[in-house]
């Protein structure tokens, strides 16, 4: 088994911006992962939940944009306090639920733990 190497920021942020289609391509983890299905929600979102392993699932928000289907948040559900805290060091603004971290593109990402009746708590990274 070949072991793959990725930072904090990889593992948390780095779905969001790539093409529906690269989810299992681009990224370091996309081979190792298991699609679990996908629905439809308000406003022509789709919501994807993929997996590495039993306990360690990503929730990406899909929306077309320019024709293509592009990943704008991912909800990652392990790991969450540690995760929030060490990309914190990036932060570049607050908010009261979360902050910005500068991402490529001239785009900034906004990180927040959620926690919503019935749902495990999750690592929310969105891109504006």
């Amino acid at each position: 088994m070949k072991t793959i190497q990725l930072t904090v920021s990889m593992l948390y942020t780095g779905f969001v911006g790539l093409r529906e289609s690269e989810i299992t391509t681009k990224h370091p983890l996309g081979p190792h992962l298991h699609y679990l299905g996908s629905e439809q929600l308000d406003l022509g979102l789709t919501s994807s939940c993929y997996a590495i392993s039993q306990n360690q699932t990503f929730l990406f928000t899909i929306e077309t944009i320019n024709g293509e289907r592009t990943v704008v948040a991912q909800k990652t559900y392990w790991g969450v306090d540690e995760a929030y805290e060490q990309l914190e060091q990036y932060a570049i603004e607050y908010e009261d639920t979360g902050y910005w971290i500068n991402a490529i593109g001239d785009r900034r990402l906004f990180v927040s733990i959620v926690e919503n009746p019935g749902d495990p708590k999750a690592l929310s990274v969105g891109i504006y």
